[in-house]
């Protein structure tokens, strides 16, 4: 209450409501402890905001929630707006939670040697996904593990055989935030294969 006052209180200030963020629950299973430990943190909001208003200050929204538990926060009657933002390309941890958003970003890399009888090696190395919350998963190969073999190489196992030198596999990161992160730009491609175009990831190297 006291920093809601303050707020009140203070020029070139407005008390626009109250953000929670439940991103210890984001992607914990059981499904049905996700949305029942995520509605006890939305009964929180919802009691500070009594608690507010009964001090004769009005709150305009209640926002919360992220791709792991907005669609566990639009059910609760005291939120008003809900902020998921991985659900817009999703990776491998969020899509094992939450199937009804689908993987829009991927890595592209090319088989490098086929030498190994255990192993591709690939040109996706440390540097090109971050392993924060795991190594990538590779695409439409539940079977296939890939793993990092230094800075700029990877071994996938589980597709021997299967591909030449030059060939190139699909991979899904782990945590989508900290991948983009390594890179310059997007490249967008159409369900056909075919190459729409770039996009520039504006923050690139704004994070010091």
């Amino acid at each position: 209450m006291r920093l809601v006052e303050l707020i009140c209180k203070t020029k070139g200030l407005r008390f626009a409501g109250l953000q929670g963020y439940e991103g210890h629950l984001q992607t914990r299973m059981p499904e049905t402890e996700r949305r029942a430990l995520a509605r006890v943190a939305y009964d929180r909001l919802a009691d500070t905001k009594v608690l507010i208003k009964d001090a004769g200050i009005a709150v305009p929204t209640i926002t919360t929630a992220g791709t792991g538990t907005a669609r566990f926060a639009v059910e609760h009657a005291a939120v008003d707006e809900i902020q998921p933002g991985s659900y817009c390309v999703m990776d491998s941890s969020y899509s094992s939670v939450e199937p009804s958003f689908e993987n829009a970003l991927f890595i592209l890399t090319g088989v490098l040697s086929v030498n190994r009888r255990d192993a591709l090696v690939v040109d996706a190395g440390w540097k090109a996904a971050s392993t924060d919350s795991g190594v990538p998963k590779v695409k439409d190969h539940p079977e296939a593990t890939y793993r990092e073999a230094g800075d700029e190489h990877g071994k996938i196992a589980g597709l021997a055989g299967r591909h030449r030198t030059g060939d190139v596999v699909w991979l899904v990161p782990s945590h989508c935030d900290t991948t983009i992160n390594l890179y310059d730009k997007y490249i967008l491609v159409r369900d056909d294969g075919a190459v729409e175009g770039e996009l520039a990831i504006a923050t690139r190297g704004k994070s010091a």
